[in-house]
Order: structure tokens, then C-alpha cells, then sequence
């Protein structure tokens, strides 16, 4: 196992470690000791080149503890700021993101010299996903013309504009208006638009053949003009290029997605869905969690009675027979993101009938998730009045998706987090918060609870369903194996089943998926749960088992 000082000086060094999430956690703590002690070994270029890393590789929530640290010590940096925006805008706080852009604009604009004309294009490119992201999480027309409007006046822009980059996004929502009857002056010039953006793709490939960013550019308005061919081939070589990272397909799989209504389960879906299905093939071979939209989960589970659809899907998913995809599919509705006022995403939870936790609740549907997630005590969480659950399934009568929030209504019972692996009494620092809502999904029945704690042989199996990083619901597929129980008080389950920030209050399931946890940590140095000292470690996820938090209610 790499050292913790190892991977924080490969990151220092602008080297990617390829390493777990809590290994990358650990590097963090190093970093911010020497950010604080403003260490020489630690300069202003380390800073950026670790910032920018950590966004290719997703981990977002620790792109802004660095960047925070790093500016509240040594001041302004537009190029800092700048990856501070993009970690804010993937995890959906958008108004928090604008607005961070904007003062990074007026304090870069004093000192212009210094910043030159790239950052302004990179700010104001981010000013424009802002606006298509408020299209995407709203779905309103206006949005649309806004977010077309905002990308074509700085592809217009001589000044300031990044042809590629604009360029595609205006190609993508606009080709979004024409499918769905949206007016707009600028339609006339998508077909020309589509040209002058290839061409200068294709020549920045001739110009530097190992770009990255213009093959997933090429993918995209090849798909614009129905050259599937061309299309296919930009993607294949994409998934060849030797500094490919999490990112690039996961920028190109969200547009597809959001933009052009793809379905990677699909089939005759046309041609943007088989580039999802492509993306989630590669994905596959690299990456240990399958994600899936709204309409991905419907299909999926019609395929459910369809002889062959699932065992075409999910042929390469280890450990994933058809049985075990459809309990997942109907699992799926009743697992909701917390997110705050502004559609930051936070964490996850879940939805149970009361009385599976305490019979006098009776069968109404309750939210459980992290006590560090949604809490009106913890310095950190969020407090009650300004936490909001959305669920990714949340369908109306005639089964379109609604995405409501729902608001939280009262706290039936919370129980603050202890440290990771410590052993205590069976109903002490439980990591929970119980929660009544408004209202709930009309197609949520909640989940079903495990009675009993799984048997630890080796092979015995632990799912996790959340929202990772703010993302659409994510499963995890590989490497799910159960470690130990705390056997003295059934109150902690060790697992390796991979999670990501952002998991924090998901539900963790048993081979038949019955909830047997609720998710609230992972540490590369995770206590083992014995008894007798000295302790040893290992690398695992810990959930607080359903057993410790009955036995505290039937106590309360």
C-alpha cells in the first residue's frame, strides 16, 4: 500500500496516484498541513496542477477544502478560483458557483495583465454552464433560450471565444430546440455553426495529435450532423487515448444524457444512445459503479420481463445475475439525494415504513440517512429548515418524471456519529437522523429492512445504491464483498463495496436487498473490529447496522 506521503507528493508532482477514495483523503491531510505551515515544498503551480487533477478524477468535495485553505492563506488566484467554480457547478450549486465566478471576475479585471485572456474565456464558458445546468435541473423552455443565447454571444466573441468548447454546447442545445419544436432566430446557422466548430477541431488534432478534448468535441457535432461512422470512431478514439480520464467520458456521458436524451439501454434509441451504451461499456472495464437517468431505470424495467434485455445489459457486471438487476430496479424509487436550497446535492438516504424501525410509527414512509448530512446540532450538516430530499424516479400519474423536493417536516430521532471502527454500546453514536416529510413519491413503497445480520464466510455480498459526487443514482457493482460485523453489539458492518463522497446516508443492501445498513464512512486505515488490542487496520466501508438503530428507538 502507498504511504499517505507518497500519494501527496505524486499529487504535489502533478501525478495522478490511482488510488482509492480514502487514500486520496488521507493525501489530503498531509496537504493541508503543509498549506497551513506554508511549506516551501508546496507552491502556488502544486496547488493548481492538484486542483485540476482532483476535478478530473471527480473528487470535487476535496478540490474545495483545497482551494478555500489555499486562498483564505495566500489570496487571489484566478486559476485556483476558477477549479474552485468547476468542483461547485458539478456538484450542483449553482448559485454558489455563479456567484463565486462573478466576484473571481471583477477582482481578475484589476489586475488583467496578470490573468491574460484564457482564464476570462475558461470563467465566462463556466458563466454559460451555469446556465444550461439551471436548463437541465429545471426543464423549462426559457432556460433553454437563455443557456442558447449565453454560449452563442461568446462563440460570437472574438475576443474571448473557445470555438470548440462554446461551440459544441450551442451545436448540442440548439439541436435540442429543433427536436423539440423550440424557436429560436439561431437555427438557421446550426448547420454552418456545426461546420466551422469541426473544422476547427480537426485542426487542433492536426496541430497537436494527442489533444484529448477534441475527441469527445468531434463525437459530439459528428452526432449533431448524423455521421454515425465518424461519430463512433471519435469515441473509440477516445476510449485509446493514453491520458483519458474519468472527466472526459463523464462530461461527454452528462451531455448526452441531459442534451440529447440519450438512453444507454435503448435499443433502436438512435445514435446518441448507442454512444451511451459505448460510454457505459468503456466504463465498465474502469470504473467499479454503473449510473443510471430517469428514463435508463424505466427501461430497464420493462427489459425486467423481457427475455434476454437484462442479460444483454449487464452480460459483464460481476456478481449481477437478472434476478439480482430487477430487486435493484424496484429498490431504485425509494432512494432520494438531500440537497440544500440551492440543488446542492449532500448526501443520500432512503425511505422505510416507520414501524420497520419503531411499530408505533405505523406504516408511514420515513427518510433515513447520515446524522452528518442533515442535522440541526452538528456545525457541518445541514439544518433541518434548509434540507430538501429529490428522488431520481419520483414519476407523476401518467408516469413523467416530476423531480419535486420534498421538504422536511420534523426530526423523529437522531443520533450524533462516532469515530470510524470505534466499538460501543449497541445504540450510542449511531450516525443517523430519521426524518417525516411533507410528502412522499406516489410510486415509493419504501425498502424492506433485513431482521437479521448477514453471515461473514468470505463471499457474502454488501450493494450500495446512493448519489456519489452529486450524481444520478450510481450502484455499486464490483469488489462487493462483506468484511466483519462488530459481533460483541451488532452495532458496525465492514465492507469494500466502493463508495464516493456523497454516499454518506445510502442505504446498504444484502444479496436479497433488504436494507442490513445505512452507509456513514470508508477510511484506507479503518479500525479492524476486535476487541482485544493492539488494534489493526484495513481499507473499508462502515455502515451502522438497522439492528443498533431499532434497539435505540425501542430504547428512546
Amino acid at each position: 500500500m502507498q504511504p499517505a506521503e507518497e500519494i501527496a507528493k505524486k499529487l504535489i508532482n502533478n501525478e495522478w496516484p490511482n488510488v482509492s477514495t480514502w487514500r486520496i483523503n488521507d493525501a489530503y491531510v498531509i496537504i493541508e498541513n503543509l498549506i497551513k505551515t506554508k511549506s516551501y515544498e508546496i507552491q502556488l503551480p502544486h496547488i493548481r496542477s492538484i486542483c485540476r487533477r482532483l476535478n478530473q478524477h471527480h473528487h470535487y468535495d476535496i478540490t474545495l477544502k483545497v482551494s478555500y485553505l489555499w486562498l483564505e492563506i495566500n489570496g487571489f488566484d484566478a486559476e485556483i478560483s476558477r477549479h474552485k467554480a468547476q468542483a461547485l457547478i458539478n456538484l450542483n450549486h449553482l448559485d454558489q458557483a455563479e456567484k463565486w465566478i462573478l466576484e473571481t471576475i471583477d477582482i481578475a479585471s484589476q489586475i488583467k495583465p496578470e490573468i491574460g485572456i484564457k482564464e476570462f474565456k475558461e470563467l465566462k464558458g463556466l458563466l454559460c454552464r451555469i446556465k444550461k445546468q439551471h436548463y437541465v435541473v429545471h426543464r423549462e423552455e426559457e432556460l433553454l433560450i437563455d443557456a442558447i443565447n449565453e454560449y452563442l454571444a461568446l462563440y460570437d466573441d472574438k475576443k474571448y471565444s473557445d470555438p470548440c468548447w462554446h461551440g459544441v454546447n450551442a451545436v448540442a442545445l440548439l439541436s435540442a430546440a429543433k427536436r423539440k419544436n423550440i424557436s429560436h432566430p439561431a437555427l438557421v446557422r446550426l448547420p454552418t455553426i456545426i461546420e466551422e466548430v469541426i473544422n476547427e477541431a480537426l485542426k487542433i488534432r492536426a496541430q497537436s495529435p494527442n489533444d484529448i478534448w477534441s475527441l469527445p468535441t468531434l463525437a459530439e457535432l459528428y452526432l449533431a450532423s448524423g455521421e454515425e461512422n465518424l461519430a463512433e470512431w471519435s469515441l473509440y478514439k477516445l476510449f485509446d487515448h493514453p491520458e483519458l480520464y474519468p472527466f472526459v467520458t463523464g462530461s461527454l456521458e452528462r451531455q448526452l444524457k441531459e442534451i440529447w436524451d440519450a438512453n444507454a439501454y435503448l435499443n433502436n434509441g438512435g445514435l446518441a444512445s448507442n454512444m451511451a451504451a459505448m460510454i457505459a461499456r468503456n466504463n465498465d472495464r474502469v470504473s467499479e459503479f454503473r449510473q443510471f437517468s430517469f428514463e435508463e431505470i424505466n427501461t430497464l424495467s420493462s427489459q425486467a420481463n423481457t427475455k434476454g434485455g437484462l442479460e444483454k445489459n449487464f452480460g459483464n457486471a460481476r456478481f449481477f445475475s437478472v434476478a439480482t438487476i430487477k430487486k435493484m430496479l424496484e429498490k431504485c424509487i425509494s432512494v432520494g439525494c438531500v440537497v440544500s436550497e440551492d440543488n446542492g446535492r449532500l448526501g443520500t438516504g432512503f425511505l422505510v415504513k416507520g414501524n420497520a424501525l419503531k411499530i408505533e410509527w405505523g406504516d408511514e414512509l420515513v427518510f433515513v440517512t447520515n446524522c452528518h448530512v442533515v442535522s440541526d446540532d452538528l456545525p457541518n450538516a445541514l439544518p433541518v429548515n434548509r434540507a430538501f430530499v429529490t428522488f431520481d424516479l419520483d414519476t407523476a400519474e401518467k408516469g413523467e418524471f416530476v423531480g419535486k423536493k420534498y421538504k422536511f417536516t420534523e426530526i423523529l430521532f437522531s443520533s450524533p456519529p462516532g469515530n470510524e471502527g470505534q466499538l460501543l454500546p449497541k445504540t450510542e453514536n449511531l450516525d443517523v437522523t430519521i426524518l417525516r416529510l411533507d410528502s412522499t413519491p406516489r410510486n415509493a413503497e419504501g425498502l424492506t429492512c433485513s431482521n437479521r445480520l448477514p453471515i461473514v464466510d468470505g463471499s457474502t455480498k454488501a450493494f450500495v445504491i446512493g448519489h456519489p459526487n452529486g450524481s444520478s443514482l450510481q450502484v455499486s457493482l464490483h469488489d462487493a464483498q462483506i468484511l466483519d460485523l462488530d459481533r460483541a453489539n451488532e452495532r458496525l458492518v465492514h465492507y469494500r463495496t466502493p463508495t464516493e463522497p456523497g454516499n454518506s446516508g445510502s442505504p446498504v443492501f444484502n444479496a436479497n436487498w433488504e436494507v442490513i445498513a445505512i452507509h456513514h464512512a470508508g477510511s484506507s486505515a479503518m479500525p479492524k473490529l476486535k476487541i482485544e488490542p493492539p488494534p489493526e487496520f484495513y481499507e473499508a466501508n462502515e455502515g451502522i447496522t438497522i439492528s443498533a438503530i431499532r434497539a435505540a428507538l425501542s430504547k428512546s
